[in-house]
Parts: structure tokens; C-alpha cells; sequence
């Protein structure tokens, strides 16, 4: 991690914590020290392993391999990388939820309309509750695009 390029030009860095292969990225842990050490903000996301099973188990790897307590963590919802079942991709995302609040760490998401339709349901808002990164993948900073969903009225 080149700490003084990301001081000068970023407010925040988001390091991938969890691999969607089922295990902590293997850099994770020393770039969040490094990041640290230079007084950057530092919030990890995870790409979860559905077919792995065990959300909580995942959740608890993510936050032991984090050198901070008390963070945010962003799950990605992404379509492809999810099982076909709405309500066990639902259940899976309330016990990642749950494992992460349990330890006086906030979730949020890290979605778009589409992901979340295709992963949790066009209906579904039970997790509105959580803060909303929304990835847009039109290079225009502005998310002129967005359009509500999942209970989140704004990017």
C-alpha cells in the first residue's frame, strides 16, 4: 500500500478484508496497519463466500484479522457470487449483519438496483437500516442514475 500517494489523494480507503474464495485477504491485515500508521481512513468490505456457509464465522475472521475495533464493515452484494435462493441469500446477509453488530461494529452494503434485485429481491428493505455504498459503474461521480431500491432513498 503506497500511503503517501492515497494521504494526498483520498479522504478514505476502502481494503478488501474477505474473499469471496472463503478466506481473509492474505494483505489485508498489513495494509490496514499501514493505513493506520499514516492516519488514513480505513473501512474493510468483504466479498462473502455464500457457498461456504457459516456467515458469522466469516464476519468474526473479518473483524479478528482487522488491527482496529470498532469499524464499519461493507458486505458486497453482487450478483454471481450468491446462491439462486433469495431468502437463504437473506438469511445469510442477516447473520453476517447480526455477527458484525454483535461486536459494536456498524454494516453496510455495497450494491446497486440491479445486484440487489438479482441477490436479495426487488422487494426487499429489511436491511435499509444499513448505510448504502452505491456502486456505480458509469464513471460519473454524481450517481445521476440512482433510482431507490431496497429501502435506501439516496446514494
Amino acid at each position: 500500500v503506497d500511503t503517501a500517494c492515497m494521504k494526498s489523494n483520498a479522504n478514505e480507503v476502502y481494503p478488501r478484508g474477505y474473499l469471496a474464495v472463503g478466506k481473509v485477504d492474505p494483505d489485508y491485515t498489513e495494509n490496514m496497519k499501514k493505513l493506520l500508521e499514516a492516519k488514513i481512513h480505513a473501512t474493510g468490505y468483504m466479498l462473502p463466500c455464500f457457498k461456504c456457509g457459516n456467515p458469522r464465522m466469516q464476519a468474526e475472521a473479518l473483524m479478528k484479522a482487522t488491527p482496529i475495533e470498532k469499524r464499519r464493515f461493507f458486505i458486497h452484494v453482487l450478483a454471481g457470487f450468491w446462491g439462486p435462493d433469495k431468502a437463504a441469500n437473506r438469511k445469510f446477509l442477516h447473520e453476517l449483519k447480526c455477527a458484525f453488530l454483535s461486536k459494536d461494529n456498524a454494516a453496510g452494503i455495497v450494491t446497486n438496483a440491479f445486484h440487489w434485485s438479482y441477490v436479495m429481491g426487488a422487494d426487499c428493505s429489511e436491511f435499509s437500516d444499513l448505510m448504502l455504498f452505491y456502486i456505480d459503474f458509469d464513471n460519473n461521480p454524481k450517481c445521476y442514475d440512482f433510482v431507490p431500491f431496497g429501502g435506501w432513498n439516496r446514494p
